[in-house]
């Protein structure tokens, strides 16, 4: 996203800043400032203090009266500030409301009172006259509406540009985001390689073709995407930590660590690259050394419930159960809302056969994040190995919700088992099924888990079968 910028990106010299500040501290008798002067002064403040941006473009009107340029600066700090009112009191004050600028702030203020079918119309009024800088006016427009999150108003305004003039790679850019914030991924992709395709070497056309491939859990389109990134810029680091996460997610271990360890020096945050390292040799079961790293990891930042819990995994494995808990406890007191931290207290009063207290904290874990899959199944697996099918089923349906294709096919023929003890067979064939069209073969689990299934419905399952495969 582009910085915002009240007049220019232009900075101001070191002699005009210090000679301002002289000036307000009283310290020289006088002082004038020409308009582009107090420009370059508002920006540089607006990015540490809007009152301070506030100061110099008043001093500025004093000095100016009435300056249109000034007064819309001074409206555009009103509205960030939330003084909406008195920053449309003042914008329907100013004598040339055909101007461009006023007009552009006039849809901008629109939106923030969320009345945007006016916004729309002023827009789309101004798009539909003759323009000198016709990709800079879409940009403008396209940006207001992309700020306030009216993602399809920008999508749409970016669109009509394209159905007679190809888009530049800054519009692409726009029009990408636009898509991957309402869902559209693939449209997403297809835009990042025209990107691409205009010039290969745009490392963030790259890396955020990447993101989306990573969000789709392609991994392996993600990992092309982000080794291009590194090849055009190597000492992008938030790219080989992404190139790291896609190699850990294709199991290639040695490869994500090789990619954290890269950024060793150069990642901000240790904390949480330690973290990172960790889970490489977690996973590589080597706890010794995940141990060292996620105790580093909470040395470089004590409020890190994260290493706290991936700390505590390891102890689990090792079966050190009372350390364990203490660092899960310790996780809660950090992060109260940390789910993962209630599952692995389940998990370890469940290595224990405490059940009835296993289901307590994988109750809390569920309550706290309901849409992850790990902590529905167990759920629904905990109750169904009690046999007590009816209070499996609405966790295994919560599973299949949010599950990938491979864990929902699983959820569903867990449904199909749990339906088939209750003694509801339709719904079991009905789960079956549903199972099969998103995989046929896993008809196998069915039976594997529900052996008298087999033998009770397997006349109806292999009409099923027959229509599923053919």
């Amino acid at each position: 996203m582009k910085e915002r910028f009240l007049f220019n990106d232009t900075p101001p010299s070191e002699e005009l800043i210090n000679r301002y500040k002289r000036y307000t501290a009283g310290e020289s008798a006088g002082g004038y400032f020409d308009v582009e002067e107090v420009e370059m002064l508002a920006d540089h403040f607006l990015h540490q203090n809007t009152e301070d941006a506030l100061r110099v473009i008043d001093m500025g009107l004093q000095q100016h009266p009435n300056h249109q340029d000034l007064m819309l600066g001074r409206i555009k700090i009103l509205a960030d500030r939330g003084n909406l009112n008195e920053a449309m009191h003042l914008l329907n004050l100013l004598i040339n409301q055909e101007c461009y600028e006023v007009q552009l702030v006039k849809i901008e203020l629109l939106t923030k009172f969320n009345r945007i079918e006016e916004a729309k119309k002023i827009a789309f009024n101004i798009l539909a006259q003759p323009q000198e800088e016709p990709e800079l006016t879409y940009l403008d427009i396209s940006d207001i509406f992309r700020d306030c999150e009216q993602f399809e108003t920008s999508l749409f305004i970016l669109e009509h540009r394209e159905k007679t003039n190809a888009l530049s790679v800054d519009m692409l850019f726009e029009k990408a985001y636009c898509l991957e914030q309402i869902g559209n991924y693939q449209d997403a992709i297809l835009t990042y390689q025209a990107i691409i395709a205009v010039d290969s070497y745009i490392g963030e056309a790259w890396f955020n073709l990447g993101q989306v491939y990573y969000t789709l859990q392609e991994y392996k389109d993600a990992l092309h995407a982000y080794t291009m990134c590194v090849t055009i810029k190597e000492d992008d680091t938030i790219a080989w930590i992404q190139k790291g996460h896609t190699h850990f997610f294709l199991k290639e271990i040695d490869n994500a660590y090789t990619c954290y360890m890269r950024c060793i020096k150069t990642y901000k945050d240790k904390w949480e690259l330690y973290i990172f390292i960790a889970e490489c040799f977690a996973l590589k079961q080597d706890y010794e050394n995940a141990i060292l790293y996620y105790k580093e990891s909470i040395r470089q930042n004590l409020d890190n419930h994260r290493a706290h819990i991936g700390l505590a995994t390891c102890e689990i494995e090792m079966g050190n159960y009372p350390t364990a808990t203490k660092l899960l406890n310790e996780a809660i007191k950090i992060c109260p809302d940390a789910y993962e931290a209630w599952f692995y207290l389940g998990e370890i009063e469940s290595r224990q056969q405490n059940i009835e207290q296993a289901i307590t904290f994988y109750q809390k874990a569920h309550t706290l994040n309901d849409a992850d899959v790990i902590v529905a199944m167990t759920l629904g697996n905990t109750y169904a190995n009690k046999r007590d099918y009816e209070q499996a089923i609405p966790y295994y349906h919560k599973a299949s919700e949010h599950a990938d294709v491979l864990q929902r096919t699983e959820a569903l023929m867990f449904l199909a088992t749990c339906y088939f003890y209750i003694n509801n067979h339709d719904m079991a064939l009905y789960y079956i099924e549903k199972a099969m069209k998103e995989d046929a073969g896993s008809l196998s689990l069915f039976y594997a888990l529900c052996p008298e299934g087999m033998e009770k419905l397997s006349e109806t399952i292999e009409k099923t079968n027959n229509k599923t495969t053919n």
